[in-house]
């Protein structure tokens, strides 16, 4: 996990604990009423931050295999484009500036 993503995530938990706490202090009372309000909102909140980490993973698990199967993608295209430039030189130069701005969003996830 990147560092932006680390952070992203760390923000999350911290946005859901001050919910979990403004909903116990608004909604409850003091003493047990309130204890057992928030120890089912933390089990709430730890089931949620679980999910919620597991489609994260999840999601960038699959981005970086997406990302794998364009750099081959490319360097496909990188190979083709010298055939074609002398028959096709504007589909050549079209596949060669569509290759570099696809390299050039790769950069940028990763």
């Amino acid at each position: 996990m990147d560092v932006p993503s680390l952070v992203v995530a760390i923000g999350g938990s911290s946005v859901l604990a001050a919910l979990i706490t403004g909903l116990v202090t608004g909604l409850f009372g003091r003493g047990k009423n309130r204890a057992d309000a928030a120890k089912q909102l933390t089990e709430i909140a730890t089931g949620m931050t679980k999910t919620i980490n597991e489609q994260f993973t999840d999601l960038g698990t699959k981005v970086d295999h997406l990302a794998d199967a364009v750099v081959e993608l490319t360097d496909s295209v990188d190979t083709a484009v010298p055939l074609l430039r002398d028959q096709h030189p504007d589909v050549a130069q079209s596949l060669r500036d569509r290759n570099r701005e696809t390299r050039q969003a790769l950069r940028r996830i990763r």
